[in-house]
């Protein structure tokens, strides 16, 4: 005998079999995001964002984003910004909110009738697409959260059933969509005019009200509230105002909101035709279909070479000078430029440079000195060079310069220097004017008050440095030269002959040009009040070099070159003999890539276009 199921009962069963597979599915979703920016994506994306804003509980700030057209999502994508300072809770936090955007979808949907139970897959869409568009820096989490909002507002209005309520709702449901999260509210309206048209009663009175108010509302804000461009006015937060993120996955994400809406809509006057009755067959097609495009696209924006440098920058701000170190000792790739210049830096912190410079990926001298460019993260990446080597004055300058010119607000990075070179400096009104925006951000609280103990204290003792911190050098007033950063090291030894960082960079500046004729004048002038028991291992070499280029061989025993130095280059020239055939190639590369003899065979000089090839920007 055959079990009877009763048709309701199986309905219900089914139901509820979809119902499970959407919670899983948005378990799933959720975690795969966090897990792809935590893991993948923790200092290009994380860090970044939340070093290149500040958000803080004064007044003055939320004034400044009352201002804006979509204001509040704005300040609300800010709060949940400076989050990201914990990468987990940030990687939580943003996965979150895109998550809520199909719990909230697919809440909508399910009020169109059963054919939720066919389309709850296909909510994922929207979100993958914008979790997509996580790659471009001018896209904030207050984006995902204007459309959140909207969304709910949207919600909400469903759930109103009788006109003489829903209609007055609608109106006023559309003026705070409006002024909470900006160009969003069209998508409000499109949704409002789809819903109101599929409805067996329609008032077209009400929707040429809603549509005039669409238009009229963002006009009268121009004119009376907002100090921004029309199209902003009109379309803030939305891919099709904001010049920076007109790109085509975002807008895509956004445009697929209205689209599935419409469509799940046609279909539901379609139900006896799409009622399934094997959920789980149509879950295993669906998953690979929706799932596998979304890993594409994730795979699609990461950038590993990034995501690298960020973390190296990361790393020096901290002085992690170790894990700086083991970073640049692997990496090879397009972004070669600012991986040699921090690596660089970290030797020369840790005392190594001119030992075991070699050792390590070099691209010329532009490893060693960033060309200047203006832009707000590369000022800072310029001002590391000068706060290390204790010109604290001009690190002061590269941090304004970020400070003044991010693209959104003053970033906490940038902010966090002027307060350190402003303590070194004694800048009693200086540290204040930047200390106080730190106190008024509830993440750097604590440090803020830390750094107002570490001033107090280097006031009281002028000789005080915090530690991690570098000693000022003493210098008077002089023009830093971003091009020629001979003049800067020369004017450091002139006031300070026995600073080894200093000239060692001068020298090693002269290796990697391949100019041994100054390198060897820095090496007469400036080596002796150095204090070296022995040359370096780089400069050995290179003195190797100037003797038999010379034929000067009393230079070895001046520099007192050690015998190894000197049977390491004959080992090189018996191998260079037979270089000219794969072998001898490989062979030499092998035992002597980590030479200056080998460096000075195969370098050439780059030009500018190589260089910006090889930069992050």
């Amino acid at each position: 005998m055959h079990n009877f199921v009763p048709m309701k009962k199986q309905g219900k069963t089914q139901n509820h079999l979809f119902r499970m597979a959407a919670i899983i599915v948005l378990f799933l979703f959720a975690t795969l995001a966090a897990g792809w920016l935590y893991f993948y994506n923790r200092y290009f994306i994380l860090n970044f964002l939340e070093e290149g804003m500040l958000f803080r509980t004064d007044a003055a700030y939320l004034h400044t984003y009352l201002i804006q057209p979509g204001g509040l999502a704005r300040y609300t994508g800010s709060f949940l910004t400076q989050f990201y300072h914990y990468p987990l809770l940030g990687a939580m936090i943003f996965a979150a909110v895109i998550s809520a955007i199909y719990a909230v979808f697919m809440a909508i949907a399910r009020r169109n009738g059963a054919v939720n139970r066919f389309f709850f897959l296909p909510y994922l869409i929207p979100v993958c697409l914008l979790l997509s568009v996580m790659d471009n820096m001018n896209y904030r989490l207050w984006h995902p959260v204007g459309i959140l909002i909207t969304l709910g507002f949207f919600e909400i209005y469903l759930l109103l059933r009788k006109n003489s309520v829903r209609y007055p709702a609608g109106i006023i449901l559309y003026v705070a969509a409006y002024f909470i999260s900006g160009g969003n509210a069209w998508l409000f309206t499109i949704l409002l005019v789809t819903d109101e048209m599929f409805r067996a009663k329609r008032s077209w009175i009400y929707l040429i009200a809603v549509l005039l108010l669409s238009a009229v509302v963002p006009w009268i804000a121009y004119q009376s509230i907002y100090v921004t461009p029309l199209d902003t006015a009109y379309f803030a937060l939305t891919p099709f105002s904001e010049f920076t993120l007109k790109n085509t996955i975002f807008l895509l994400g956004w445009l697929s909101i209205p689209v599935l809406y419409i469509l799940w809509r046609v279909l539901a006057q379609f139900q006896p035709v799409v009622n399934l009755k094997k959920p789980g067959l149509w879950i295993a097609v669906y998953v690979p279909l929706i799932f596998l495009p979304a890993l594409w696209g994730m795979k699609k924006v990461q950038d590993p070479e990034s995501e690298l440098i960020m973390r190296m920058s990361y790393e020096v701000e901290r002085g992690n000078w170790d894990q700086v170190i083991e970073i640049g000792k692997t990496h090879v790739g397009r972004n070669a430029v600012p991986v040699s210049y921090f690596t660089n830096i970290a030797l020369s912190e840790k005392g190594r440079l001119a030992d075991v410079l070699f050792n390590y990926c070099q691209t010329g001298t532009y490893g060693l000195f960033i060309t200047w460019k203006t832009h707000y993260t590369t000022t800072l990446y310029i001002g590391e060079w000068f706060y290390r080597m204790g010109m604290i004055q001009e690190a002061f300058h590269c941090a304004f310069e970020s400070f003044v010119t991010s693209p959104v607000e003053h970033g906490s990075k940038a902010l966090r220097r002027l307060v350190q070179t402003t303590m070194l400096l004694r800048d009693r009104e200086g540290f204040e004017r930047y200390i106080r925006l730190l106190e008024h951000a509830p993440v750097y609280k604590s440090w803020a008050k830390q750094q107002r103990k570490l001033f107090e204290q280097c006031l009281a003792d002028s000789s005080f440095v915090p530690e991690g911190m570098p000693t000022p050098i003493s210098i008077d007033d002089f023009h830093v030269e971003h091009g020629d950063p001979v003049v800067n090291l020369k004017h450091i030894l002139d006031i300070n002959p026995h600073n080894r960082k200093a000239f060692e960079y001068w020298a090693d500046f002269y290796l990697l040009h391949l100019d041994l004729l100054s390198f060897y004048e820095v090496m007469e002038n400036y080596y002796p009040a150095i204090g070296y028991q022995h040359p370096p291992r780089s400069i050995e070499e290179a003195l190797v070099i100037y003797a038999v280029a010379t034929k000067d061989a009393s230079t070895l025993n001046k520099y007192s070159v050690a015998k190894e130095t000197i049977e390491r280059f004959t080992a090189y020239n018996q191998i260079m003999e037979s270089a000219q055939t794969p072998v001898g190639r490989n062979l030499l590369q092998k035992k002597f890539d980590n030479t200056y003899f080998y460096y000075y065979l195969n370098a050439k000089p780059m030009n500018i276009e190589e260089i910006y090839k090889m930069s992050i920007y």
